[in-house]
């Protein structure tokens, strides 16, 4: 919803005001509908995963105080001189879930988080994985570089009905 250098600039001015280190979560846009609603430009496909990549690209820059230029189908920056350079690096992270998407921080990312494990099943996160590792490698980075977390919900004890992992103690510990 927010153009990638309002994101950078504003990511930075929190980590020079609070003096701490910022990571940056983004997504490229799953939920369309809710995007459109709102007055954004639902993008599908190729063109959401171009617009993504883009956008982490933009960041990137601007998160080093160079000027950023960029024309194209899904972007116009014409010069933006971005500054001040925040005192520690931000860290860009990308939601990813499907195949094209999860290429992106495999190029272009610090790290993936991935859905909740009610839309990524356990048993499908090392498929998920060897993407964004051959998509690293291909980019001549180390897939060790790119960091990763799952999120899980669910209920501890005992519940009906329950979303996610539901179980007792014993279960969520050897669940994996």
């Amino acid at each position: 919803m927010r153009p990638p250098t309002m994101l950078a600039r504003t990511a930075t001015s929190l980590s020079v005001i609070t003096e701490v280190r910022i990571q940056l979560g983004l997504g490229g846009g799953a939920f369309t509908e809710a995007i459109a609603s709102m007055g954004g430009l639902p993008r599908h496909g190729d063109q959401m995963v171009a617009f993504t990549e883009e956008s982490l690209g933009i960041m990137r820059r601007a998160l080093t105080g160079d000027t950023v230029r960029l024309q194209s189908p899904h972007h116009s920056v014409t010069g933006y001189r971005a500054g001040p350079v925040p005192p520690k690096p931000i860290e860009l992270w990308l939601g990813a879930q499907k195949r094209k998407t999860l290429t992106v921080p495999g190029r272009s990312a610090d790290g993936c988080f991935s859905p909740l494990n009610i839309y990524v099943p356990p048993q499908e996160v090392p498929f998920r994985q060897e993407i964004i590792d051959a998509a690293a490698a291909a980019a001549g980075r180390t897939p060790e570089s790119i960091r990763r977390t799952y999120n899980v919900i669910g209920v501890i004890g005992s519940a009906q009905g329950g979303q996610g992992l539901v179980g007792d103690v014993r279960r969520w510990v050897d669940t994996h």
